[in-house]
């Protein structure tokens, strides 16, 4: 049976290292095999759901045609080119967030950590804000046959990479509740040059949440002025009856030994503005991955690539497990603590492994927004497999102490123009700053 499994996780890489996926509407195959369900992920409910959600969400949101136009020298003329030139370098330092306000990035990155800090249901002092409980694990990355091709980066030229990921309950607080709806988080760390841990490296942030449900720092903060927490009952069945009359989802039950959540501002901040609707539907029906190696994780903001020619094209990544996606049954009692124990188990067992999908977007995609999530019909590229190997012997180091960014870059990606993504580079500082992590370097130019 283990060899089985390990056939069935190994043929997804090998068919589809160095190939894209090819659009749905020219009826391709854009899947991978679950071994456990014998299906196909994409043919999920939660999949089907999503694609419900999206068009009552976003009815405007319409397949765009592929651009035509070229610059002189027959380089294709992309998104950014298009909608996005003007802020296609990202900022140097921690310099204002807000538009015309005058604030300072480090301030406002304090103001933004100080906000999710209050909304704990209890603080965590010297942990993560968000993300507090999660497990390092030792892996390696190799590129696609054609990742060279697209992007210029070190870890996309085909040798090994070694890496570091976290695994981590999106929860704030330092109760460990694995069985709870919840998004997951995986912070990848690619160690560049020989692989030393602690040379020049780059980072990948990602959630299993498809969207994010603020367009920028103003949103954040109503967000959080709204989504407060609130205590929670069991909802009667006569209610519940009643909500469903009304078309309306009727509230969950609350978990064993839960007595406050967001959910209800959540819901409310979601009914005031439109944009957040996919994000939090998406969040309050995530549910519990029967692992951490099987649910798919995206890095939600738009990133610029830049190919051997000099061709600039924004793209988004994601992880895609290749063991196949797989919840826990929502209806049982849930765990608290199981995903250390079942990743520690597996790894023992088999390696776990991942395919780095990179999609890449075309002209009236948003590139500055991550409430908007792009066309199901655009290219999608393998760039590489990720191999993990072992839980970390040093959780402490490579568990807790590592501090992730999303601007820790490398030549051939550039951050875009998405507000979110400029305030999480000085608010991920404010949150190392406040538990003692690994300080931030993005460049040799920023080390001086």
């Amino acid at each position: 049976m283990l060899s089985n499994i390990n056939a069935l996780e190994e043929l997804p890489c090998q068919i589809a290292r160095g190939r894209r996926t090819e659009k749905i509407g020219d009826h391709q195959s854009n899947r991978a095999r679950c071994p456990e369900s014998h299906g196909f992920i994409s043919s999920c409910p939660i999949r089907i759901a999503r694609r419900l959600v999206r068009l009552v969400c976003e009815p405007d949101h319409m397949p765009v045609l592929r651009s035509n136009v070229t610059f002189g020298g027959g380089r294709r003329l992309n998104s950014i080119d298009i909608a996005n030139a003007s802020s296609a370098n990202g900022t140097s330092g921690c310099r204002s967030i807000r538009n015309g306000e005058g604030m300072t990035g480090s301030s406002v990155a304090k103001q933004l950590v100080d906000a999710i800090i209050a909304n704990l249901p209890e603080p965590a002092p010297g942990l993560r804000p968000v993300h507090t409980m999660g497990v390092g694990v030792d892996g390696y990355f190799m590129a696609s046959d054609v990742a060279r091709n697209y992007c210029i980066a070190e870890h996309f030229r085909g040798h090994r990479v070694e890496v570091s990921v976290r695994f981590s309950n999106g929860f704030g607080g330092p109760k460990q509740h694995d069985g709870w709806s919840d998004v997951r988080g995986m912070a990848t760390r690619f160690h560049l040059q020989g692989g030393v841990k602690d040379g020049p490296a780059t980072d990948l942030i990602a959630t299993t949440l498809g969207e994010f449900f603020a367009r920028n720092v103003e949103d954040f903060f109503e967000f959080t002025k709204i989504a407060r927490q609130h205590p929670v009952q069991r909802e009667s069945p006569w209610r519940k009856i009643l909500d469903m009359l009304q078309l309306k989802e009727p509230v969950r039950d609350p978990y064993p030994k839960e007595t406050t959540n967001t959910d209800a501002g959540a819901l409310s901040y979601a009914n005031r503005y439109r944009f957040a609707q996919l994000a939090v539907f998406e969040a309050a029906q995530i549910g519990a991955p029967v692992s951490y190696t099987r649910a798919t994780y995206h890095a939600i903001h738009t990133f610029m690539v830049e190919d051997p020619h000099g061709v600039r094209r924004p793209v988004r990544f994601s992880w895609q497990p290749v063991a196949g996606v797989r919840t826990t049954d929502p209806t049982a009692t849930p765990v608290d603590k199981y995903l250390r124990h079942e990743l520690e188990e597996r790894l023992r067992r088999w390696p776990a492994r991942f395919m780095l999908m990179m999609t890449i977007g075309e002209a009236g995609d948003a590139l500055d927004d991550p409430t908007k999530p792009w066309s199901a019909r655009r290219v999608r590229v393998v760039m590489g497999t990720l191999t993990l190997t072992n839980l970390a012997k040093d959780q402490v180091a490579d568990g807790e102490r590592i501090s992730f960014n999303p601007w820790r870059l490398v030549p051939g990606i550039e951050p875009s123009g998405d507000p979110i993504l400029h305030a999480r580079r000085c608010a991920y500082e404010v949150s190392r700053e406040m538990r003692g992590g690994c300080p931030f370097i993005r460049s040799q130019a920023d080390a001086k």
